[in-house]
């Protein structure tokens, strides 16, 4: 389902908006968030304790964002997303760091005003209500504001390149209008072979108040995804139950303080078809905000020495 956009063509739209975009960001200050996360495995094989940090940098106008992970002393895997209109329109545009593959990946982001459409990669439509539309068109389409994109698409029944951004899309705060998505349809090719494709129909429910309860993705007349939302003395208790390839079924526990989102943990239990094998894991998320950086691109090194003054 993603398309692979002409490597020296996204080269060139990267490089002339780093130019730009690191100039303005600098005067108004670039951010950093550094997230802790700590997976503590259980299974019939043995248990586990695995320790990741990922650094987040982002311009100050959130239209691009660096992730860095680091695992044993070492950098592991460093992704750019920028968010970028070019002639044949807007895209989120994600690349592989360090690497000597310079791997690329491409969404492209299209909206139909008529509907409250917001159209992802050519296949997936996501409706939105009115008024939820026209701020999250403003915020993306005009503003490029990467992280009002992404939660839109958080789920991830979609096939989407965002997997390094998902952490920091949990800790971060809810947006104001809760009211959001009437309804979605999102098609996913298989592991595999890319000629076998699932079509989701995803439906929302919300409360009196707006507040989301409940998500359900459907394909085949079988429910795959299911994620229910209880709102309990200012917590947020999260079940999710996902199964879209019969291969692994996971099913997660979260509860959270939505006003506080330094740290959060969930419970994870997951069963591989097949293998015969249930694992169970426990992971926290531990978030620290930097004060404003100079730059949000930054080499190796300078990753190192900042995450490095964390203790």
């Amino acid at each position: 389902m993603l398309k692979i956009i002409t490597l020296l063509t996204l080269n060139l739209l990267f490089n002339l908006s780093c130019v730009g975009q690191q100039t303005k960001a600098r005067a108004a200050g670039n951010h950093a968030v550094l997230i802790t996360k700590t997976v503590v495995t259980k299974s019939t094989q043995g248990n586990e304790r695995e320790i990741t940090k990922t650094l987040y940098t982002s311009t100050a106008s959130g239209d691009q964002y660096f992730a860095y992970t680091l695992a044993n002393g070492s950098i592991t895997e460093a992704t750019n997303y920028i968010l970028n209109t070019t002639k044949s329109g807007l895209f989120l545009i994600t690349s592989r760091l360090f690497s000597s593959q310079h791997e690329t990946d491409s969404l492209r982001i299209r909206f139909n005003d008529t509907d409250h459409l917001v159209i992802v990669d050519n296949a997936d439509q996501y409706e939105l209500f009115p008024a939820s539309y026209t701020v999250f068109k403003h915020q993306v389409n005009e503003k490029h504001n990467i992280l009002v994109l992404l939660k839109l698409l958080k789920d991830n029944i979609g096939s989407y390149p965002i997997e390094s951004m998902l952490p920091l899309i949990v800790v971060s705060k809810p947006d104001a209008i809760d009211k959001q998505i009437k309804q979605a349809s999102i098609t996913t090719a298989r592991n595999q072979s890319d000629e076998i494709k699932d079509a989701w129909t995803c439906t929302y429910r919300y409360d009196k108040a707006g507040k989301i309860i409940s998500v359900k993705a459907v394909a085949d007349d079988q429910v795959r995804f299911y994620k229910t939302l209880t709102y309990l003395s200012g917590n947020i208790a999260i079940k999710t139950h996902r199964n879209i390839e019969d291969r692994q079924i996971t099913d997660r526990v979260m509860n959270y303080n939505p006003k506080n989102t330094a740290s959060i943990r969930w419970t994870d239990k997951v069963v591989e078809t097949g293998k015969n094998l249930e694992t169970s894991s426990v992971t926290t998320l531990v978030k620290r905000n930097f004060k404003v950086v100079n730059k949000a691109n930054m080499s190796q090194q300078e990753v190192l020495k900042l995450i490095n003054q964390v203790k």
